[in-house]
């Protein structure tokens, strides 16, 4: 049997207000103070891990500290960019760019294919003959 328990108006929400909704349905009060604190922390954490990896990553495609400053540079402008839009630009930026991290990672993969095969018919060769230590 159908009944109605109660009517309520639907509303459009989603991301991270529908994450701070659900969390104050149960938790009344805690969950929007606890989703920010929480958003807040992951996102600095983040901002802080993605400048280092650029860093890293700039350096020892460049060898230059040069290049490093103007990655700095252009991360910071970006950063100030995102701050301003929509979060679904933000997203589907984000999202963009990590998906074209397919076409350098592919390369990789097909320039690094032959030494992995190597070392992994040595490494069942070595299994084979008992010369690893196998736990079980």
């Amino acid at each position: 049997d159908w009944y109605f328990d109660r009517v309520e108006p639907v509303t459009d929400t989603a991301g991270i207000a529908l994450t701070t909704r659900s969390f104050d349905t149960f938790f009344n009060g805690f969950g929007s103070i606890f989703i920010t604190i929480a958003v807040f922390f992951f996102a600095f954490s983040t901002l802080i891990t993605w400048a280092y990896y650029g860093e890293v990553s700039m350096y020892s495609l460049f060898k230059s500290k040069r290049a490093v400053l103007i990655y700095k540079w252009v991360y910071a402008l970006l950063i100030l960019i995102g701050a301003t839009q929509s979060l679904d630009v933000v997203i589907n930026f984000s999202d963009a760019m990590i998906g074209l991290l397919v076409i350098p990672n592919t390369i990789a993969l097909l320039m690094l294919h032959p030494k992995v095969w190597e070392w992994t018919k040595e490494y069942f060769a070595k299994l084979k003959a008992g010369e690893l230590k196998v736990y079980k």
